[in-house]
């Protein structure tokens, strides 16, 4: 899955790059040797409303929604290729890959999403018009 290539020495490793992914991680039992690195949260959810929501993202470009105001992007579409929750026991693990991610985008799917998951929001599986 992974292989070293030879780029251009002026290439940028932001602004250059084809895909992006990012994890993130939450914790249903505390534990003192990753508190720094997951969210701890104990609320039971449904991961597969939460699958549902990812889901649509696969279908969209237009991500302003999940967007912090303020940036200076000149476009608010991606192209995201995956986009889901996986449950291992009391973990939860949320992935995204895209071409290109806009400031905040992510950490706002992972609240967005997680609320779908306490069933404060419902997903409608409808296709973009």
């Amino acid at each position: 899955m992974y292989d070293l290539i030879s780029v251009a020495p002026d290439a940028h490793a932001r602004f250059d790059g084809i895909q992006r992914s990012y994890s993130y991680y939450i914790k249903r039992k505390p534990s003192p040797f990753n508190n720094n690195y997951f969210w701890f949260n104990r609320q039971a959810v449904n991961v597969d409303a939460m699958n549902e929501a990812c889901d649509l993202c696969l279908s969209h470009v237009d991500f302003s929604c999940f967007a912090k105001r303020g940036g200076n992007q000149v476009t608010k579409n991606c192209t995201v290729s995956e986009c889901k929750w996986i449950e291992n026991g009391d973990d939860l693990r949320f992935t995204v890959s895209a071409n290109r991610f806009l400031r905040g985008m992510v950490r706002a799917m992972v609240g967005t999403f997680y609320e779908v998951g306490l069933e404060k929001f419902l997903c409608q599986n409808s296709s973009p018009s």
